[in-house]
């Protein structure tokens, strides 16, 4: 089934090699966007593909019919994928880090867990208000406009 799919995307990658942007404007060429917007998904495709035929076992979200079981003594590493210039598919693996570099807990400072933003109000016309300090999971909470103003 994999290998099937693996030469469907093979199918694909050469008709998209036949593929031409007409338009040749330098603004708003919607021509190139859509064929950049093709290219990304067919290649994250192929390296899906390439990376599922790589690891022969189940386990987390990579199921196989013909590797039913997990096989940690074999892939216990984390797989390495992505793509050349030339849209080869190049695989790879490093292990698992199974204990951490340190046992010292990470325990960040007050000044750290702030930040300073400048708040635009209403009366200063557009203008940046005063600096005033909060702390970051507010501040995100107001850049994406579910927290208090």
């Amino acid at each position: 089934m994999l290998e099937e799919g693996l030469h469907k995307m093979a199918e694909i990658a050469q008709a998209l090699a036949d593929l031409a942007v007409t338009d040749r404007s330098m603004i708003w060429n919607t021509d190139l966007v859509e064929a950049l917007e093709l290219d990304n998904p067919i290649g994250q495709a192929a390296v899906v593909l390439h990376s599922a035929l790589y690891r022969t076992e189940s386990c987390c979200a990579q199921s196989r019919e013909d590797h039913p079981k997990r096989a940690d003594e074999n892939w216990l590493k984390h797989t390495l994928a992505g793509r050349d210039d030339a849209h080869r598919v190049r695989l790879g693996d490093r292990p698992v880090r199974l204990h951490p570099l340190s046992n010292a807990a990470f325990q960040p400072s007050e000044a750290r867990r702030l930040i300073r933003l400048r708040v635009a109000y209403p009366g200063l016309r557009g203008r940046a208000g005063p600096p005033i300090a909060v702390n970051l999971f507010t501040a995100i909470q107001i850049s994406v406009g579910i927290g208090p103003a």
